[in-house]
């Protein structure tokens, strides 16, 4: 994660409140997991989209830093959305340990998974040896996270299922473009206001 311990509680607690907002103005109850999922994955699109030429084969353009490091706000307010809409709904059957609160939990719980995926290693196709008339399992290799070329995070961050497993995929690429907590804060804060200003105004 880039976001702070200390600080992800209060993330979580902004978003709720634009949610908030907007279920209000948009007349709408809680939104399933499911929707809020789905509206990430646009936005993990056109994230990537803005590696431009480490993820477009066809362009030779470098990544365009700032629109990326927007992009990513904007997915990370959708992760922030399920997390607090998935503790809400399971509360009940999380396994706090003592004195912790739903969104520690989910802090916790989020740490330990981009640890494990850290060193998990993926089968990744080899672009050298791959051809259609030869495809086989010699044609991949199993990689680490910090083995995989940036189109090869980019993809598993679209084609992962999991939405906190893709949000990993997501950070990785984040961090290797020098991505810190401070531009995370800078730009969510900012992105949070003109959220606020949208819907106060009714046009989104």
């Amino acid at each position: 994660m880039i976001i702070p311990k200390n600080e992800f509680p209060d993330y979580v607690e902004k978003q709720r409140e634009l949610d908030a907002k907007i279920y209000e103005k948009q007349e709408l109850k809680l939104l399933s997991l499911e929707r809020i999922d789905s509206a990430y994955r646009v936005e993990v699109a056109e994230t990537v989209n803005e590696l431009k030429g480490d993820f477009k084969y066809w362009s030779n353009k470098s990544p365009e830093w700032h629109k990326f490091l927007e992009e990513y706000i904007d997915a990370t307010h959708f992760v922030l959305s399920y997390v607090y809409h998935f503790a809400d709904k399971f509360s009940k059957r999380l396994n706090y340990v003592e004195g912790e609160n739903r969104i520690e939990h989910m802090f916790r719980k989020i740490e330990k998974l981009f640890g494990n995926l850290e060193n998990t290693r993926v089968m990744v196709i080899d672009q050298n040896e791959f051809t259609l008339l030869t495809e086989s399992m010699e044609n991949y290799s199993l990689k680490l996270p910090f083995e995989l070329e940036a189109w090869e995070l980019a993809t598993l961050a679209i084609k992962t299922d999991s939405l906190l497993e893709s949000f990993f995929y997501l950070t990785e690429l984040a961090k290797r473009l020098g991505i810190t907590a401070d531009h995370v804060r800078t730009v969510y804060e900012n992105k949070l206001a003109e959220n606020h200003r949208r819907s106060d105004s009714g046009v989104y």
